[in-house]
């Protein structure tokens, strides 16, 4: 099994990092979360197979997070129906505002009648929202889009697969003040966690990170990027490896080193 890291940047893409999105391959099945970039191109690079994609998840409705989904829509509903007649995809959302946008989107760009089937789209809640002969993935709720007049559907995501447990923090809120931290952290053993580092300051998830029981601390969508010295400074005071993300790391769960830059190595 191995997690791709596609996208690493906060909300403004740069020419080092672009905007969130990984991808997870497990048993040669491929699942995509978050798709803040253009996920085709990212398989394509990678000499991958479209039909190899089975489903996709999103975090939250941002579209640091959701900008590829048009594409991928597009592309499957419209121009790749004649080439990959078979290929369907499930498509796992925060907010059901977002099917009404991409169906009109998909109506808008086709050259010819779109097949509107080939893209499945779900409207996720708390808890197990979907399992396969491979993966299950459990959807956990955090208050990064609460605002004063209403909330909007914001996710963290616990993925299980050949009894390994990856959590996705997604986008949490600032100062993590609504003790937003997810719990599983803190409750199981997760081997590998990706946790976001834009929305507050290191000394507000200090007390969390201090319980965390995880075995591999990957932090990606930094702002600023000087939060990276603060993390090199005090990685000596946890007692599991912690990672500054970068696009293209690839993360090995078969219990050898991952492959990647911690904090100690200069990026």
């Amino acid at each position: 099994m191995k997690l791709t890291l596609l996208g690493t940047g906060h909300g403004i893409p740069s020419a080092e990092r672009r905007c969130s999105s990984a991808m997870l391959e497990v048993n040669g099945t491929i699942y995509i979360i978050d798709a803040g970039t253009s996920v085709f191109r990212e398989l394509l690079k990678r000499d991958k197979d479209i039909q190899q994609v089975k489903a996709v998840f999103t975090t939250h409705s941002h579209g640091d997070h959701t900008a590829g989904l048009f594409e991928m829509v597009s592309l499957i509903d419209c121009f790749y129906k004649t080439f990959y007649k078979d290929v369907f995809m499930d498509l796992y959302l925060s907010d059901e505002r977002m099917v009404k946008l991409m169906e009109d989107y998909i109506q808008i760009t086709a050259l010819k009648e779109p097949d509107l089937s080939r893209t499945r789209m779900n409207i996720v809640k708390d808890g197990l929202v979907y399992r396969d002969e491979n993966i299950s993935v459990t959807y956990i709720s955090n208050k990064h889009l609460l605002r004063k007049t209403c909330e909007y559907p914001s996710y963290s995501i616990l993925i299980e697969a050949e009894g390994k447990k990856i959590l996705f923090s997604g986008d949490l809120s600032g100062n993590i003040k609504y003790d937003d931290f997810p719990k599983v952290a803190l409750e199981e053993n997760i081997d590998v966690m990706l946790l976001e580092m834009a929305h507050f300051e290191y000394e507000h998830v200090e007390p969390y990170l201090k319980r965390c029981k995880v075995k591999q601390l990957w932090v990606n969508h930094i702002y600023p990027l000087t939060k990276i010295e603060t993390l090199q400074a005090r990685q000596a005071e946890y007692p599991f490896p912690i990672y500054i993300a970068s696009d293209g790391d690839e993360i090995e769960l078969l219990g050898r080193n991952p492959k990647g830059g911690s904090v100690n190595k200069e990026r």
